[in-house]
């Protein structure tokens, strides 16, 4: 079983940032007419041992869901429904280290179907080095370390991630980049028509307030 992963240009951090191969799928399904369910199925993900248990109900309608996932580092638990243009994500629950986030929304299953999500929770930036796409080089540059609150929204295609629009607050008490403390930080995120911007609003380094803004325009 083959995951394509999201199209993305060559080369880049999201170009294959699905799930991957899955290999040594082991346990057992049990069927109805109306039913799917598995009380254990054990497969290898990304060459990190993962176990799903749940169940697929009113398979000759809206199929619904409700399964959950585990894996050494983390959880998470989909309730959603399998609609003809799209999945209603009712709730997707990720466990991750130190982080807990929550989304909502819906994932269109065609490039002509929009995406809209939205994101509440909150993430151990020591935990991101267990997400794939994420470049590691950076992660070993600035080390970041401490807990960041966090609201996002998206709209958009992933088959044209970089036109996706975006929008959201990243909050904290205190973060470390490189062993740097940042304390009372504020920063808000947007993207839109493929130039992403974040805005420092608000934040004290040794004792001073520091504030700024970087913007990334596509194809600069």
């Amino acid at each position: 079983i083959v995951w394509t992963g999201f199209p993305g240009p060559p080369g880049s951090s999201l170009a294959g940032a699905g799930p991957g191969p899955v290999t040594h799928l082991t346990g057992t399904l049990s069927a109805t007419n109306d039913t799917l369910t598995t009380e254990r199925l054990s497969c290898t993900l990304r060459e990190r041992p993962v176990t799903l248990q749940g169940r697929i109900t009113e398979l000759r309608a809206l199929p619904r869901i409700a399964i959950q996932a585990d894996w050494p580092e983390g959880s998470a638990v989909l309730k959603g429904i399998w609609q003809p243009d799209a999945l209603a994500i009712d709730a997707l629950d990720v466990s991750l280290g130190g982080s807990y986030v929550r989304v909502t929304g819906s994932v269109g299953r065609t490039a002509a179907v929009p995406s809209r999500l939205v994101l509440i929770g909150t993430v151990d930036l020591k935990s991101l080095e267990h997400i794939p796409g994420l470049p590691r080089a950076w992660l070993d540059v600035w080390q970041p370390d401490g807990t960041v609150a966090v609201q996002l929204r998206a709209h958009g295609s992933w088959a044209a991630w970089r036109e996706i629009e975006l929008s959201g607050v990243l909050q904290a008490e205190e973060i470390r980049l490189r062993a740097i403390p940042l304390r009372q930080m504020l920063v808000e995120l947007q993207q839109q028509q493929r130039t992403l911007s974040i805005r420092l609003l608000r934040s004290t380094l040794a004792g001073g307030r520091l504030a700024g803004q970087y913007i990334l325009k596509d194809g600069e």
